[in-house]
């Protein structure tokens, strides 16, 4: 008697956890008393018992002749009206054919760098996840499986992006037990193709596929609430969450005085503006610009803060920063050059179908104007190709990622020194992949373009890191935090 309560109440915490997570929603039935006998192995007096207290605890509603149905409705629910917890169709396509272009190439090359260990391990994951497992660990270790191979590749500002664009959060409604069996045993079939390397996101993610089984598509939820759901701002902020933002400042306008954007007499932005721009309080703002003062780079003045250096005197400065802080700033560029190399090939040919001809050939002679004009400004061409690729990308979470990306590469502001030292036969060599890509966008050849697009900023990445390397900065860079822990 005693075990058999004991069962009814194991088995009524786990139906109890599924509704708390909205596995089963309002509205939805749960399974029938002879279906709980089958699932649980149980007696029908102790599937009836597990029901009762359902039923009493107020879950669920039961009828004579019909399915207990779910009634109870979770309290962030009813705050925020279910807007958050029930995307509409336009964005679940959009989520979904964002992560086509983004998070696919990220998983192919994550999948290169696993070894047969890391397989072995993740079967064993799986294979703790059956009808027992309680709703609320289900999600976050469906969530596990996917970001695994994403993780393998060490990188937090990929990461960032992924968890920003929400795809990996996506279930359909309702989350049902015979769902759960499906899924467990199409993730033990995808791994088993992924060790064979017949594995194809393209064809196997598709989220027609998986979740629809070809019967057309159900209402989707998020298990939890992406940045993708509140555009523009909570992605960039996502994704910039982690960044030590009183460093980002100053580090950034030492930037834009290296790159000519502010000039010495110029009048920096106002503590709101920077507020604005940077994502970060004024408390901060205002200790940037209270270091900037003493590094003597910027001087109050009516009370206003001008640059008070040329960016000829900048190196001046560098020397007296942290080597920590160089090294932070340099690991957010080196990780976003990255992430952009590795995803931007498919957003390159997709952008290039909606670029106008007239834009495509004001690309090519801007480039071409750079290349023929002597001093080249380091790493402008790629800049210009990354704006261009933006500008036309059609699905709206795909580009909210790239322009927060593009604040953590501004090729225009560049730390002191990259142009010296022999490099700028590298950096014309970058100018001349870019030129090529520009010149194939002019002439049609979208393919081509996304190819030489996508050789540009590998090369951009490589030439920063062999910079890095020759400043002696590139192994403390890549100690700024241990990418192994993402797999933990």
């Amino acid at each position: 008697m005693r075990g058999a309560v004991i069962l009814s109440q194991t088995i009524y915490r786990t139906i109890k956890e599924k509704i708390e997570c909205g596995l089963y929603p309002v509205g939805s039935p749960i399974p029938s008393c002879a279906e709980l006998c089958k699932m649980y192995r149980i007696s029908e007096k102790t599937a009836r018992r597990v029901v009762e207290i359902l039923e009493k605890e107020k879950f669920i509603e039961t009828s004579r002749g019909k399915r207990p149905r779910v009634i109870f409705k979770r309290r962030e629910a009813e705050k925020s009206g279910s807007t958050a917890e029930r995307p509409d169709y336009e964005v679940i396509r959009d989520i979904s054919l964002s992560a086509r272009v983004f998070y696919y190439p990220l998983l192919r090359y994550g999948l290169s760098l696993c070894t047969q260990e890391d397989f072995d391990e993740l079967e064993t994951r799986l294979s703790c996840i059956n009808e027992m497992t309680p709703a609320c660990e289900l999600p976050g270790m469906l969530r596990h499986f996917w970001r695994f191979f994403v993780s393998k590749i060490g990188n937090a500002m990929i990461l960032r992006c992924i968890d920003s664009i929400g795809y990996l959060e996506l279930v359909p409604m309702p989350y049902d037990i015979e769902f759960e069996q499906f899924y467990r045993e199409y993730l033990f079939d995808i791994l088993s193709k992924m060790r064979r390397g017949s594995f194809d996101p393209q064809e196997e993610l598709d989220i027609q596929r998986i979740f629809l089984r070809g019967e057309g598509l159900p209402p989707m939820r998020c298990a939890s609430t992406p940045a993708s759901l509140g555009w523009p701002h909570s992605i960039s902020a996502n994704i910039r969450k982690d960044d030590a933002k009183i460093s980002a400042v100053y580090m950034d306008i030492i930037g834009r005085i290296v790159s000519g954007e502010y000039k010495q007499g110029d009048i920096l932005p106002s503590h709101a503006a920077l507020c604005k721009e940077y994502s970060v309080s004024h408390d901060s703002t205002s200790r940037a610009i209270r270091y900037l003062r003493e590094l003597k780079v910027i001087r109050s003045e009516r009370r206003k803060s001008v640059v008070a250096l040329s960016a000829a005197e900048i190196p001046l400065v560098w020397s007296k920063l942290d080597i920590k802080i160089i090294c932070r700033s340099f690991r957010s560029f080196i990780d976003a050059l990255e992430t952009v190399s590795l995803t931007i090939e498919d957003a390159a040919l997709l952008s290039a179908g909606d670029t106008p001809a007239a834009e495509a050939a004001a690309l090519r002679g801007a480039i071409g104007d750079g290349l023929r004009g002597g001093e080249l400004t380091s790493f402008c061409a790629t800049k210009e190709l990354l704006e261009m690729i933006v500008s036309h990308i059609p699905y709206r979470t795909l580009r909210e990622i790239y322009l927060a990306l593009k604040k953590y590469t501004p090729f225009d502001r560049v730390v002191p020194g990259l142009l010296r030292n022999g490099r700028e036969e590298a950096v014309r060599a970058i100018y001349q992949k870019a030129y090529g890509a520009a010149n194939a966008l002019a002439s049609g050849e979208n393919k081509y373009f996304a190819e030489l697009s996508a050789k540009a900023f590998q090369m951009s990445a490589g030439e920063v890191l062999a910079y890095c390397k020759d400043m002696g900065y590139l192994e403390a860079t890549m100690k700024v935090y241990d990418g192994t822990i993402f797999l933990k």
